[in-house]
């Protein structure tokens, strides 16, 4: 209880509740307690300090403790506070600082961590920490120490108020290294490195500070019976902690090497590596498991509001942060990137064991650095310690090369007659240099799957993706990272990991920009493959305009007919599809059908997809018949091309399944919707999302035909692998929910069942554009729930927004605007109000008996609306 109050009253007031939650376990006496403990804190401290200020008390005006007097409160932490003091003997006058434990707070355990931060700074005798003067006890009984008095600003601090240089900045954190490596030549780690504990001068000179929770390595000057802090509590800076001390696990040098590289860091960039707040289960979580970003990258992202480092902050913008380095943001990028990117990301490493050996080595580094010699961190190759012996002897090199130029001249003539003839060799070489590199890089990648890697333990394929995009992350933006990059996005997305292949993708396609520029067919795969993984992940708007922009590149750069422009115009049409723009769609569809027809007459191509697209327009519209026969012809190219057992062949199955259902035709239906899931489950796995596709269309249909026993689980089913993959907000989990309604309808459940379309309709609203035909199904279903409650005034809102919509985006003579009329009709009939349904009745029947069948459900239920009494 003593080291909990401690520790959460060194904390601000809006943390504690949190500290206290997650440190208490199952003991709610103790978080309680130690609750009141902090309340009769707070006003144990108000009234003091009223005190102080109204009659000058003896702790801040006079009290004196030895041969010195406090005047004032410098710091107050959650065990100790520290005094400005001056000697006010005989002897001589001199500014000091004293640490004192609070009163209330010497507790056995606290005291003896006291007095071993006394011991600590009495072994250490170095110009930039903060010298031990004085020790002992006051009149009371409570230890105390003096220190020599630090009159300086935090090293953050000092650096942008005096607008330093990146050199500058590493010249400073240079003597806080030295600093930090005699600390470890003396066996003690300081473990809560960071700003406030490093001051600088006036005369620009840093002091280590604050060794109130340093580890003393060796046993000898430890008070033997000082509680460990991994079994009492783990006292730190979140922020600025290494994972090791995060987790609880060995202290070593490494940590304090990792906390100077979060210094390194913000020093460099003005930013935090993690932005680390939240419960700390998240702390923990984004320390041990997140990778920063390079200081070279960081430094020219301007940071979104909810990404800054504490709750409720603004990060600072980038030209305000180059501008504090005596630099513009691109500037800034070119002085970080390549050593010093390198340097802190080693430091910054979450195996100690793969940062660098001592305080010492990253000193050398940084002295390596401001030298112009290569680094330790980088590999030594040829390449690297030319350009280095260049940027140090620039003048001496451009004599030399100067002299060269002249031989140089007299052997172009030969050159250029040797280059003909070599041309296309070269170019071989080229390539076959660039495949060794890829192939390299992936060897590396997958040496992570051998065995003895993983101690004879399983790995998943998401594991090896995820190490893999690890690894890729430290490659530099080369084509040759891009081609990794799209690699490892289209095995998440084989996975249906839609969310990790994005950033992946993002990264690709601003790899491509840099290296082809815009007009190029790089740039344009690449915005065509994340459009298709957005659209995929849901995200319709996003898609839209990388598929335009593909598809105006393609247009540019290849002929018409070409297909890849086939692919980008089948893209287009089918998001604007999704979006339910069909206004749009449908040129689009009808210039690719063209196009396709036309290569697979010239290249036997029988992929199709634009004609099973097409199909899958006219379903949306309600023109099944159109749709079936489409989808017919799809069926049967995918068999010939690809076989029975292919994942495209089943699609085909399901969309045809799909439109006989629609259709009315059940039995056929079921037929080829189970045989197209039997084939999904063997060829993509239980986890894959078309799954869920598939279980949601024969749940519906058996749903349909009656069996809502037998549907359900399938629905259910679908419904959590929807959810898992793909969140709470995605079309498809509305669909899903859709589904499970209609099952609660068939049971008879209809308050479950207008729950789950209410669910349904408002992840419609935020996922799709106003207005969007898909709603309209949910809109009439709810609206036909409302009118059997009597809320039929509820049911005319939802029903004539069900028509609005309707009449915007179809034809007029669609059976599915007929429906929507019907319905609206029928319910205004129903409120007492003939005159207004009497236009809305007539003739609503005929377009859904004409196109669907009069044996069709939705047929026979405008016949049986058109057949009841007014006022029914």
């Amino acid at each position: 209880m003593e080291s909990l109050f401690a520790a959460a009253a060194g904390r601000p007031a809006g943390e504690r509740g949190e500290f206290l939650d997650a440190h208490c376990g199952d003991d709610p006496e103790l978080r309680a307690e130690v609750g009141r403990l902090l309340e009769a804190d707070e006003r144990a401290g108000t009234f003091i300090e009223r005190s102080v200020e109204a009659v000058a008390s003896e702790l801040c005006s006079g009290r004196s403790i030895g041969p010195y007097r406090l005047i004032r409160q410098l710091g107050r932490g959650g065990m100790s506070s520290v005094y400005l003091a001056v000697r006010a003997d005989a002897q001589f006058r001199k500014r000091v600082a004293i640490k004192l434990v609070r009163r209330g707070m010497d507790t056995d355990d606290i005291l003896r961590r006291f007095r071993n931060e006394r011991q600590i700074l009495a072994s250490l005798d170095h110009p930039n920490i903060a010298k031990l003067l004085d020790g002992g006890t006051t009149d009371d009984g409570l230890p105390f120490f003096v220190m020599d008095y630090i009159e300086g600003e935090p090293i953050d601090t000092y650096c942008d108020q005096q607008q330093l240089s990146i050199a500058q900045r590493l010249a400073l954190l240079r003597a806080v290294c030295s600093a930090v490596h005699y600390a470890h030549r003396n066996l003690v780690v300081h473990r809560d490195l960071k700003p406030g504990n490093v001051l600088v001068t006036p005369d620009a000179v840093p002091k280590l500070l604050d060794f109130g929770i340093a580890k003393l390595l060796n046993p000898e000057l430890t008070e033997s019976s000082l509680a460990p802090t991994g079994r009492m509590l783990r006292l730190m800076t979140p922020s600025y902690a290494s994972p090791e001390q995060i987790t609880g696990g060995a202290i070593t040098t490494a940590s304090d090497i990792y906390s100077l590289g979060v210094l390194l860091y913000e020093l460099l960039t003005g930013r935090h590596p993690y932005r680390v707040q939240g419960a700390p289960e998240e702390i923990e979580r984004v320390i041990c498991t997140q990778r920063p970003d390079r200081p070279s990258t960081i430094v020219i992202r301007e940071v979104p509001p909810e990404a800054a480092g504490d709750e409720g902050s603004v990060p600072t913008p980038s030209g305000v942060l180059s501008r504090a380095r005596g630099a513009s943001p691109e500037q800034l990028r070119r002085a970080l990137r390549g050593d010093l990117d390198t340097i802190v990301l080693m430091a910054l490493r979450k195996e100690p064991s793969r940062r660098y050996g001592s305080v010492e080595q990253l000193a050398e580094d940084l002295d390596r650095h401001l030298a112009g010699r290569p680094v330790i961190a980088r590999k030594d190759t040829v390449g690297y310690r030319a350009g280095k012996f260049v940027g140090r002897h620039r003048l001496g090199v451009a004599a030399a090369v100067a002299s060269l130029g002249l031989i140089f001249a007299l052997l172009v003539t030969l050159a250029v007659q040797s280059a003909r003839v070599s041309h296309e060799r070269d170019r071989a070489t080229r390539e076959r240099d660039r495949a060794t590199r890829v192939a390299a890089m992936l060897n590396e990648l997958f040496e992570i799957a051998d065995p003895g890697e993983v101690r004879g333990n399983s790995i998943t394929a998401r594991e090896l993706l995820d190490r893999g995009a690890e690894q890729i992350r430290q490659l530099e933006d080369e084509p040759e990272t891009a081609m990794l990059l799209d690699t490892l996005a289209r095995l998440y997305e084989e996975l249906g990991l839609y969310g990790r292949s994005i950033p992946l993708l993002e990264r690709s396609l601003m790899i491509y920009r840099r290296a082809y520029g815009d007009l190029s067919k790089e740039t344009a795969e690449a915005l065509n493959h994340l459009g298709r993984v957005q659209a995929l992940k849901g995200e319709f708007a996003a898609a839209e305009p990388r598929f335009r922009e593909a598809l105006t590149i393609r247009r540019r750069i290849f002929p018409p007919d070409h297909p890849e422009v086939l692919n980008s115009i089948n893209n287009l049409a089918l998001i604007l599809h999704d979006l339910g723009d069909y206004s749009r769609a449908a040129p689009l569809y009808e210039e690719g059908l063209t196009i396709e027809r036309r290569l697979r007459e010239n290249q036997e191509d029988k992929e199709l997809f634009l004609l099973g697209n097409r199909a899958l327009m006219h379903y949306d519209m309600g023109q099944y018949r159109e749709a079936e026969d489409l989808y017919r012809e799809v069926l049967e190219a995918r068999r010939q091309a690809l076989g029975p057992e292919h994942e495209i062949t089943a699609r085909a199955l399901d969309n045809l399944g799909m439109t006989l259902h629609a259709r009315g035709r059940y039995e056929e239906a079921e037929k080829l919707l189970r045989e197209g899931l039997d084939i999904r489950l063997r060829v993509l796995g239980e986890k894959h999302p078309d799954l869920a596709r598939s279980r949601t269309n024969l749940g519906r249909l058996l749903c349909d035909r009656g069996e809502p026993e037998e549907a359900e689980p399938l629905l259910r089913q679908a419904l959590e692998q929807r959810l898992v993959l793909m969140g709470d907000q995605h079309p498809e989990v509305a669909a899903s929910l859709e589904g499970l309604a209609a099952c609660y309808v068939a049971r008879g459940e209809p308050a479950e069942a207008e729950r789950l379309y209410q669910r349904a309709l408002a992840i419609y609203r935020a996922s799709l554009p106003d207005q969007h035909p898909v709603t309209t199904e949910t809109l009439l279903a709810l609206g036909r729930l409302a009118e059997e409650r009597d809320a039929c005034a509820e049911a005319e809102l939802l029903l004539r927004e069900a028509l609005t919509t309707r009449s915007r985006k179809l034809p007029a003579h669609s059976w599915q605007l007929a429906e929507a009329r019907g319905a609206l009709g029928g319910c205004l009939a129903s409120l007492g109000r003939p005159d207004e349904a009497r236009p809305l009745l007539a003739g609503s029947a005929a377009p859904l008996v004409a196109q669907l069948g009069a044996e069709h459900p939705r047929a026979r239920r405008a016949l049986e609306r058109l057949a009841r009494p007014p006022g029914e």
